[in-house]
């Protein structure tokens, strides 16, 4: 197989990148994430997809993810290559997980072949060209370099892929490490007598199932027998509610013909009587109620004139206003007179005094110092020119610059001093604001003082203290004042409040009176009388008759306690009770209820007990399933582990041969036949003759190279032994090979008839294949 284009349209960091490969050596060269390793993994992700094998579902790992491209919506490249001498191109969308395989010397599409799913749910075309899975083409294809900084770790990690590879054909599968595994779980699994291990504990969970359920016999007969007594008493209740409601329709039906006739005696009573005459008791009550509360109404609507003083002075507003703008006027002026006083502009005057003063020391200092520096330059140049000492010429510009220094420093100190004469001229303004405003709030101060005649204290006090002082005086008097004016106010909205009050009350009682004489004359014409003593005689002649309305109103009354709530048709149940013969003694329901209650009660403790007693059944059930599954299991653990162990045996027997065999060739080849043979014993341990010495050699005690050539030779000669003539890959494979060993192994790959694909991020390989005089194809990435 030769690999002749890689297109990766849209994967990782590139976008349309194309690579050119050649038969022999392919030298793909670049600094670190220059983009190796994603051109490495973009090869394995045409042949396999990133997917894990599995049949039963698509698991991906995280490099699909990983080469992702963030900025393009396409994820995806193809592949050209040759194989049988027949072309193929081979492109994946690794977005998708979908590939198209094209056959392109016949033109035949192969993307649904067979072939492809034979290891995974998505289509793998190293399946078809490879025969492998994806895990046994990424440890045989690529041959990086052996993991390992020191002699014993190299060496110990050569052993251990060695043996892997001859009992198992994978050089990262341990096939003892499986056995010991197996062999773990069937410890693990136990006895039934083991209580610690997983199945002694399910049996020892199990014994104590079959004890609890021993504590449940007769459960289902005892269910059995408090179902049957629910049934009897729930029948006795049937019975009874049916009995007593029989005996509740007599009940009924007595009272309805007891109805029947104290509607017959009111209608017989009733015709007796002569309405025209008669006033009711009630109505003669209702119209007596009315006179008396029409006569207390009048007595209290008299009552209340009395009370109302309609005289109300009212307060004056105005001069209450006044004290409150002159109280709220001095706690302005004084709340001033505090601010003014909180600032001491003489104190800054004087400090900016001070300051002016001795900046115009300085600025004299420099004047003169400036003057003299002058002075020294005009005597030494004229010193110069006559005596022609022009040497002397030389200081002058230091004794220039010198001077002008000064003069700037002098220029500041004025500048600063200017400053400072307009800042003290401002605090003097504002000193001057100050004293004018003070003056004026004084004079206001002894305007209200004369107003509200606040004389001075007889204390001997300072100015502001005398103003304070009758200022507090001043405000105590003004606020007694408002609160004076403030309650003569409330006494007047109190008056009027009152006022308003009882205007309201003798309103409601003219409003009422007037109902009450209204209804009073509804009455008397009602019955045709004129006046409530018209009305009072009309009565006391019809009290003659009053006895029958008492009576017909106890037949009433009588009638509204037999029917109660109930329509007097409801009681009629057309039972002649005559004829009907019936114990009138009811049967207590309340006692069933309680009875049933109680065998509910004891149905739903025994229910609880009985599905207690299911479950009991259902966990030793599963209990019993879980350990024949054990068993089952512990059974196919015993026959793996003996299968496993006659395996690895039976592979080491049979490979061994020939894979010490290629060893052998590959590092005869190319260690220039200083080392040949091989020997490897049944602990896989290895030795090398060394031709030099004449003597086998054990594997350990050789240099990090050596052991690099001969896992070199092992790979060579397990990529042989799977594949049949693929391309070589060497990822950074040459990192720990002197220059003599690497050109040594590139000599002898260059007369190979394969394909030969070299990552790397140093040009040691290039170099060597030059000194070499070997052609090589170089493809430098960016």
């Amino acid at each position: 197989m030769k690999i002749e284009k890689l297109d990766l349209i849209a994967f990782g960091k590139f976008k349309d990148f194309h690579i050119n490969l050649e038969e022999g050596i392919n030298v793909i060269k670049g600094n670190n994430e220059s983009g190796k390793s994603t051109i490495s993994a973009f090869i394995r992700g045409i042949f396999y997809g990133f997917v894990k094998d599995s049949l039963k579902k698509r698991s991906y790992e995280n490099d699909k993810f990983k080469y992702k491209p963030w900025i393009h919506e396409e994820y995806r490249g193809y592949i050209i290559l040759e194989y049988k001498n027949e072309t193929y191109r081979v492109e994946r969308d690794f977005e998708n997980s979908e590939i198209s395989l094209t056959n392109l010397t016949k033109s035949y599409d192969l993307s649904k072949d067979e072939r492809l799913f034979k290891y995974s749910k998505v289509a793998q075309p190293g399946a078809l060209f490879f025969d492998v899975n994806s895990r046994v083409f990424s440890n045989t294809f690529y041959i990086g370099q052996l993991e390992s900084e020191v002699a014993q770790g190299s060496y110990e990690s050569l052993k251990e892929k060695f043996e892997n590879f001859l009992t198992t054909e994978d050089e990262k599968f341990d096939g003892r490490k499986s056995v010991e595994i197996l062999r773990e779980k069937l410890a693990q699994l136990g006895k039934e007598n083991k209580k610690n291990s997983e199945i002694g504990e399910i049996y020892s969970r199990l014994e104590k199932t079959n004890e609890y359920i021993l504590g449940y016999a007769g459960i289902e007969k005892d269910l059995s027998g408090i179902k049957k007594q629910l049934k009897e008493i729930e029948e006795k209740i049937v019975y009874a509610k049916n009995r007593n409601l029989l005996i509740s329709k007599v009940e009924d039906q007595r009272k309805y013909d007891k109805i029947t006739g104290y509607q017959e005696k009111i209608k017989e009573l009733e015709s007796e009587i002569d309405e025209d005459c008669t006033i009711d008791y009630e109505t003669y009550e209702k119209l007596t109620d009315l006179e008396k509360r029409y006569y207390f109404l009048e007595n209290k609507f008299k009552e209340i004139m009395e009370k109302i003083d309609k005289d109300i002075e009212e307060p004056n507003n105005e001069t209450l206003q006044e004290y409150r703008d002159d109280l709220i006027g001095i706690r302005t002026l004084n709340n001033r007179i505090s601010e003014l006083n909180s600032k001491n502009y003489s104190k800054e005057m004087n400090f900016l005094l001070d300051e002016i003063n001795s900046n115009k020391i300085v600025s004299n200092k420099y004047f003169f110092v400036v003057s003299i520096s002058l002075l020294i330059t005009a005597t030494i140049l004229m010193f110069s020119l006559i005596n022609k000492k022009y040497i002397f010429i030389v200081l002058i510009p230091f004794i220039l610059t010198y001077a002008y220094l000064r003069v700037q420093k002098f220029r500041i100190s004025k500048d600063y001093v200017n400053r400072l004469n307009i800042k003290l001229k401002d605090y003097k303004q504002k000193s001057y604001d100050k004293t004018v405003e003070k003056k004026k709030i004084d004079k206001d101060f002894d305007e209200l003082f004369d107003k509200y005649e606040v004389k001075m204290p007889d204390l001997k006090l300072s100015k502001d203290e005398t103003i304070q002082k009758r200022y507090a005086v001043l405000q105590d008097k003004l606020e007694h004042l408002i609160n004076l004016e403030n309650e003569d106010s409330f006494k007047y909205n109190l008056k009027k409040e009152e006022l308003k009050v009882n205007e309201i009350k003798l309103e409601n009682i003219k409003s009422e009176m007037r109902k009450i004489g209204k209804i009073v004359k509804e009455i008397c014409l009602k019955h045709n009388t004129d006046s409530i003593e018209d009305f009072k005689d009309k009565f006391n002649n019809g009290i003659i008759q009053s006895s029958k309305n008492s009576e017909i109103k106890i037949l009433t009354n009588n009638i509204e306690n037999l029917l109660g709530s109930r329509k007097q048709e409801s009681l009629n149940h057309n039972i002649d009770l005559e004829k009907i013969e019936i114990e009138e003694n009811i049967l207590n329901i309340n006692s069933l209820e309680i009875e049933r209650v109680k065998i509910k009660q004891n149905l739903i403790n025994v229910e609880n007990k009985y599905k207690e007693y299911l479950e009991l059944l259902d966990e030793k059930k599963y209990l019993s399933s879980k350990i024949e599954e054990l068993n089952e299991k512990k059974e196919h653990l015993e026959k793996a582990a003996e299968i496993i162990e006659k395996l690895l045996e039976k592979n080491a027997e049979e490979l061994l041969p020939k894979i010490i065999d290629k060893v052998e060739f590959y590092l005869s080849k190319i260690t220039k036949q200083k080392y040949g043979k091989v020997i490897i014993d049944d602990k896989f341990n290895i030795s090398i003759y060394d031709k030099s010495k004449k003597n086998f050699v054990k594997l350990e005690s050789l240099s990090n190279g050596t052991v690099d050539q001969v896992y070199f030779s092992f790979r060579l000669s397990v990529t042989d032994y799977i594949f049949e003539e693929v391309p070589l890959i060497l990822d950074d494979h040459f990192l720990q090979y002197d220059d003599l060993r690497m050109e040594n192994i590139l000599d002898y790959l260059s007369e190979e008839k394969r394909q030969i694909i070299i990552f790397t991020a140093t040009d040691r390989e290039t170099k060597a294949l030059k000194k070499l005089n070997k052609k090589y194809n170089l493809i430098e990435m960016e």
